[in-house]
């Protein structure tokens, strides 16, 4: 989760700086078109939820009650704050 080379941490302080200001929305967004690298897109969308409730889990963001939905209106009303490092 910390990242390598040319990839971005996923996890703590850099991560949350970088995304305080954007929202699920976006995070979900941004891992459903970069993954997996070689064919991006490939993924039903639970599988996209399922690694961006991952992440949002690995920056101790508290968790819902219901699973994660790819309902971008739900998403986009996620702000990425509230993680602790």
């Amino acid at each position: 989760m910390a990242g390598i080379g040319p990839a971005p941490p996923l996890a703590g302080g850099a991560f949350l700086a970088k995304w305080s200001t954007l929202t699920v929305s976006d995070l979900f967004e941004r891992v459903r078109s970069t993954m997996p690298q070689n064919a991006p897109r490939s993924l039903g969308d639970s599988a996209y939820t399922d690694i961006t409730a991952f992440i949002l889990r690995a920056n101790n963001f508290p968790t819902g009650e219901t699973e994660l939905s790819a309902d971008s209106d739900r998403l986009r009303a996620m702000p990425l704050t509230g993680g602790a490092p």
